[in-house]
């Protein structure tokens, strides 16, 4: 299985969907979490699904733009009180690497709850399905095991009932990272003097 040209549009809303998680939820769990649930709502649909989100390509100039955006409104970008923007290649990276690990996300669900329904699962979903541990700065395309990915949705194609399990789940824990995130602004807001 090779990597797959998206048409225009999927492609721009599977990076975009990347990205507003990531202005939502910067921390790498909490972002990407974010992502494995928008992919599993939309999974019967067809939209966003795991072989699409594995052959995004961002945008590198939309995307650097909207992620020093992101940077600048949670002072990420600042060392030392220094402004710093992103480069291209930073910024496609950085959402290649929270749509990688939203599968990663969705690879672990679906062979817990497929263990625990003593359902047997393929043994190439057990493969990594980011195939180097190099620093996900530098993340890029070459990185996924595309066979893995297409394994996994057929699998969730196939079992409807561990699909409907792994998307309560993966929500489950995307509605507690909400909720989290809700309460803080509600402090923030209610606390901040200016």
């Amino acid at each position: 299985m090779e990597k797959t040209n998206l048409p225009k549009d999927l492609n721009r809303e599977a990076w975009m969907t990347c990205v507003k998680s990531i202005a939502l939820f910067p921390q790498a769990s909490a972002g990407s979490c974010l992502i494995a649930d928008k992919v599993m709502d939309s999974f019967y649909e067809g939209v966003l699904t795991p072989v699409v989100m594995a052959n995004i390509k961002p945008d590198p100039e939309e995307c650097t733009k909207k992620v020093n955006e992101i940077h600048k409104l949670f002072n990420i970008s600042s060392i030392k009180h220094v402004e710093r923007q992103i480069t291209p290649a930073e910024a496609v990276a950085f959402t290649l690497s929270f749509a990688f690990n939203s599968l990663e996300d969705i690879q672990i669900k679906t062979r817990l709850v497929a263990n625990e329904l003593e359902v047997e699962i393929p043994e190439e979903i057990y493969n990594d399905i980011v195939l180097e541990d190099g620093d996900r700065r530098d993340t890029t395309q070459d990185m996924i095991n595309h066979q893995v990915v297409q394994s996994l949705q057929t699998f969730l194609e196939l079992n409807p009932r561990i699909c409907d399990s792994v998307r309560d789940r993966i929500k489950t824990e995307a509605n507690l990272y909400r909720s989290r995130s809700a309460a803080q602004r509600d402090y923030i807001a209610k606390h901040h003097h200016s």
